[in-house]
């Protein structure tokens, strides 16, 4: 009898984590759980996995602590997540920041969430109080997604 799809797809990736990275609001957070649920997977957010650590939300670190300290604890939050097998891990928008994330990120499998800017956008809109990077929604291309790209660009294998 023919195997499905996703009985060949664990059957290849054997249990190894997949790192889902993107854009902010490109929809990691709502495709890993649905990933997880398909390859019967565990499934983490490490934005939510930061903010139940810190007892706060990732805006108030950002306002409270630094950038700097909220990306030193995202990397040690991934750096955890290497160590449990079969997880599904939606990672927060600037992952690819830290040359170093990268390390942990290529011992999983890595898959790269894309959407349109303009869809993107408007999940902005709808978010944008959660979302401490993002800048004024107005532009054409918040002040975020422009770093993120050209930290991607000059990041990226």
């Amino acid at each position: 009898m023919e195997k499905s799809i996703i009985e060949k797809t664990n059957k290849i990736i054997q249990g190894r984590s997949i790192y889902l990275i993107g854009m902010m609001a490109s929809g990691k957070s709502k495709t890993g759980p649905v990933l997880a649920e398909l390859l019967r997977y565990k499934y983490i957010d490490l934005d939510k996995l930061i903010e139940n650590i810190a007892k706060k939300t990732i805006n108030e670190m950002f306002q409270e602590d630094g950038e700097k300290a909220f990306r030193e604890l995202e990397t040690n939050c991934l750096k955890e997540t290497i160590k449990i097998p079969s997880l599904i891990v939606s990672t927060g928008g600037g992952i690819i920041s830290k040359p170093e994330n990268w390390g942990v990120l290529r011992q999983g499998i890595i898959i790269w969430i894309d959407t349109k800017q303009e869809i993107a956008l408007e999940r902005l809109k709808k978010d944008i109080e959660n979302r401490p990077l993002s800048g004024p929604v107005d532009s054409p291309l918040p002040r975020a997604i422009r770093a993120a790209l050209r930290r991607l660009q000059q990041t990226a294998p």
